[in-house]
């Protein structure tokens, strides 16, 4: 019989491998998590949309039911401001202070506060930043706009009553 002399063979990795093995790993994480921040954005991006487009239907529900834009028939204006749920203005039903709300947190998690609001009997416009792009904002008003806007100076985004 043939004996096999078998000396302390032992199984594994060497620490080069470890190390690239580790560093692959890293590099592939890092391209993935690139990806995933870009998509968070535009996912900000679209509920800032979506929950601005939405006040529209709210709005003119209550311009169906008192013939002005606001929560009453004496609807007090709301200057050009940041956005506030403001006693006797549109932006006071519920309904429509909690999708600027819901926009707010899209856009930066500023919340109603984040987003810009002007108001009158016969009109309204709502802006608020872009997640992706904090130096734009998404725009929508009453006469059924709904664009990108750039703020400049005072204006955050409105030319009078309106979307610019």
């Amino acid at each position: 019989m043939k004996r096999q002399n078998r000396k302390n063979l032992v199984f594994g990795f060497t620490l080069i491998e470890l190390i690239v093995v580790i560093a692959v790993i890293g590099i592939l994480s890092a391209i993935v998590l690139g990806v995933l921040n870009g998509a968070r954005n535009k996912g900000g991006d679209a509920g800032v949309k979506s929950n601005l487009a939405g006040i529209r239907s709210q709005a003119e529900i209550l311009n169906d039911t008192w013939g002005v834009y606001g929560v009453d028939a004496t609807p007090t204006p709301f200057v050009v401001g940041a956005c506030a749920a403001s006693p006797d203005t549109l932006f006071s039903d519920p309904n429509i202070s909690a999708q600027i709300t819901a926009a707010g947190n899209a856009s930066n998690g500023g919340g109603m506060g984040q987003g810009s609001c002007v108001s009158a009997s016969n009109a309204w416009a709502v802006s608020m930043p872009l997640k992706e792009d904090q130096a734009n904002s998404w725009c929508v008003d009453n006469k059924g706009t709904s664009r990108q806007v750039t703020p400049a100076g005072g204006d955050r985004g409105f030319l009078g009553v309106a979307c610019k």
